[in-house]
């Protein structure tokens, strides 16, 4: 597990321990600080995913994104004709609330499924925590412990910055690591043949790697 995948299982692991706290909304500032934390997480998972390039499809993001979509439209205003047609009991009350509603009285025409919108979007605000912790465990490309992408061949770049690996996953992947960090800097892959051996230049500008000759 890299630094960042640390880091960010951490992160996530504070996270739901503190959802308790975080969707009871009592502490405003509990709320805001959660938020901004999923967006974090969030952007970092999107940047992990272009960096690596063959994370999978996440299962379960598109139901939740027409989860979202269906909460926002509830607190979208609509006519009378169309509330009345989807939801009767809701024009019911709307009439009864409002007098003269929907021909007279004044009254804003048009009026959305959720009776109060400001509290249907502060919920949503607050259930959007977990729905981001969701999206970012499904989501964020966890490395694998496939034996088949275990490094087979390991090389140390002659300046001390830079180690190379390669393994025998199907994609034949030749990876550059930052020897301090550990990120992944770069990526070959596509390469023909069983890979052998990697060799760095003495200048540490070039990788060589030698690979076994498929009959």
């Amino acid at each position: 597990m890299s630094p960042v995948d640390r880091r960010l299982l951490c992160t996530l692991q504070a996270l739901v321990l503190g959802l308790p706290l975080f969707l009871g909304g009592r502490q405003e500032w509990a709320v805001r600080a959660a938020s901004a934390v999923i967006l974090l997480l969030l952007a970092v998972t999107l940047r992990e995913r272009r960096r690596r390039g063959r994370a999978p499809y996440p299962p379960g993001i598109a139901a939740l994104a027409g989860l979202v979509a269906l909460a926002l439209a509830t607190t979208l205003p609509l006519p009378p004709a169309v509330l009345r047609w989807i939801a009767p009991a809701t024009t019911r009350l709307y009439s009864e609330m409002l007098p003269g509603w929907p021909g007279a009285g004044g009254w804003t025409l048009w009026r959305p499924l959720a009776l109060d919108p400001y509290a249907a979007w502060a919920a949503l605000g607050r259930f959007s925590i977990g729905l981001g912790t969701f999206a970012v465990c499904v989501s964020y490309p966890w490395r694998s412990a496939d034996h088949d992408d275990v490094p087979v061949a390991v090389a140390f770049a002659p300046n001390g910055r830079m180690v190379a690996t390669g393994s025998l996953s199907r994609e034949r992947i030749v990876r550059l690591w930052d020897a301090d960090s550990g990120e992944e800097l770069h990526r070959l892959q596509g390469q023909s043949g069983k890979l052998r051996e990697l060799a760095f230049s003495p200048d540490s500008l070039e990788l060589c790697f030698s690979r076994y000759v498929e009959n």
